[in-house]
C-alpha cells in the first residue's frame, strides 16, 4: 500500500508540468501629467514632445515644435482616435456620428498619416498595421471581407471573405506573414471558429474548434508567432497560449506556454517587451471571476500579476507606454508619466 501511494506521488508530480511560476509584481498607476485635457488626447509620442488630441467643436490637432495644426476636420462632437505603427507611421480613424449612431459594426473612416501628409484608405474598423508599417488591414462587417492595402508604392490590394456568421459581432484576428501569406480567424454559421492560412489567393483551415465560443488570437513579433485559445462559456472555460515560428504555423500546439481552467479575457500584447508578452487573466477569488494585468515570460513560462485592482478589462500600447483602463480612467502602468513641456503656444500669456 505504501509504494502504492509513492508511486501516485510521483505520477502526480512529474506528469503535469508545470507552465510557470505565478509571481506578484504589483505596480503602481498614475495618470499622464499633462497641461492638455486628459479626455481629449489622443497619441503622445516616446518622448512627449508631440501630441495628438481633439476638440469638441470638431477636428484633430496636433502639437509639434510649440505648434499647433489641424489635420483632419469633422463634424461637432466626432470622435477620433490614433495609433502608431512600428515604423511610426500613423493610422487616424474619423467617426462623424460617434454620438448619434451607436453600432459596433458601423463603417468609420481611416486615413494613414506619415510627415504632415494624409491619405484615406477605406472606410471599416479594426484598422491594423502589418510587415513594419508597409501594410495596413481593416475589416467592414457589412461585405463580411478583410481589406489588405500596401501603404507604399508601388500600390497593392486584396480582400479576404468571410463567412456569414451567427455572430454578427465576430471580429477576425489576423497577421501578415508576408505580402501574400496571411494569418487570419473565421467563424462558420454554426458559430465554430478557425484558425486560417491565405496564401497564393487560397485559404486553408490550420486548425478549427468545435466548442462554441472560443476565440483566437494572433500576434506576431518578428519570426514567432502567438497564439491565444480562450473559451468563456459556462462548463467549457479553458485558456491556452501557444508560440510557433512563421515558418512553421501549421502546428498551432507546436509549443504551449501558458494554460489555465478559467476563461481569460486575454488581448495578448507580444510587442512591448521583447522577453514577455501581457495579457488580462482571470481570477477566481471570492467567489467571484476578476480580470487583471499579468505578464509571462516567453523563456521561462513564468506568470506575474501586475495589477491588483479586480476589474481590469482592457489596456492598451501607446508608443513606449502602456495603459490600463479602470473604472473608465486610463491610468499609466508603464513608461514616464512626465510629458516633455506641452505647453501649447498662447500658455505663458494665459497663465500670467
Amino acid at each position: 500500500m505504501a509504494s502504492t501511494k509513492l508511486l501516485l506521488v510521483i505520477f502526480l508530480t512529474f506528469s503535469f508540468p508545470s507552465l510557470g511560476e505565478v509571481k506578484k509584481d504589483i505596480k503602481k498607476l498614475s495618470t499622464i501629467e499633462s497641461k492638455q485635457i486628459l479626455s481629449n488626447l489622443r497619441f503622445i509620442s516616446s518622448n512627449g514632445k508631440i501630441t495628438f488630441y481633439q476638440k469638441n467643436i470638431g477636428g484633430l490637432f496636433i502639437s509639434k515644435n510649440y505648434k499647433i495644426r489641424k489635420i483632419l476636420g469633422g463634424e461637432k462632437y466626432s470622435n477620433f482616435n490614433v495609433f502608431e505603427g512600428k515604423a511610426k507611421k500613423i493610422i487616424i480613424t474619423r467617426d462623424n456620428f460617434y454620438l448619434n449612431k451607436v453600432n459596433p459594426n458601423k463603417p468609420i473612416e481611416i486615413f494613414i498619416y506619415k510627415e504632415d501628409d494624409l491619405l484615406k484608405i477605406g472606410e471599416g474598423i479594426d484598422p491594423k498595421f502589418h510587415l513594419n508599417d508597409e501594410w495596413v488591414s481593416f475589416y467592414v462587417p457589412k461585405d463580411k471581407s478583410l481589406i489588405f492595402k500596401k501603404t507604399s508604392l508601388p500600390p497593392k490590394e486584396f480582400s479576404i471573405r468571410l463567412n456569414k456568421t451567427v455572430d454578427p459581432f465576430f471580429r477576425p484576428t489576423r497577421e501578415m506573414l508576408d505580402g501574400n501569406n496571411v494569418l487570419y480567424t473565421d467563424m462558420n454559421p454554426q458559430g465554430e471558429t478557425a484558425l486560417i492560412n491565405y496564401r497564393e489567393k487560397k485559404s486553408k483551415i490550420i486548425k478549427k474548434f468545435t466548442n462554441l465560443g472560443t476565440r483566437i488570437e494572433i500576434c506576431k513579433k518578428k519570426n514567432d508567432v502567438f497564439f491565444g485559445v480562450f473559451n468563456n462559456e459556462r462548463g467549457l472555460e479553458k485558456s491556452e497560449i501557444f508560440k510557433n515560428t512563421t515558418s512553421d504555423i501549421m502546428l498551432i500546439d507546436e509549443k504551449l506556454l501558458y494554460k489555465s481552467k478559467h476563461g481569460d479575457v486575454g488581448k495578448i500584447n507580444c510587442n512591448f517587451n521583447k522577453e514577455s508578452i501581457y495579457f488580462l487573466k482571470t481570477i477566481f477569488r471570492e467567489e467571484t471571476n476578476f480580470s487583471e494585468l499579468f505578464s509571462l515570460k516567453i523563456k521561462n513560462k513564468e506568470l506575474t500579476q501586475l495589477t491588483n485592482s479586480k476589474f481590469v478589462f482592457n489596456f492598451f500600447q501607446m508608443a513606449n507606454r502602456m495603459f490600463v483602463t479602470i473604472d473608465g480612467k486610463q491610468l499609466l502602468i508603464f513608461g514616464k508619466k512626465e510629458l516633455a513641456d506641452d505647453r501649447l503656444p498662447g500658455d505663458e500669456v494665459k497663465n500670467k
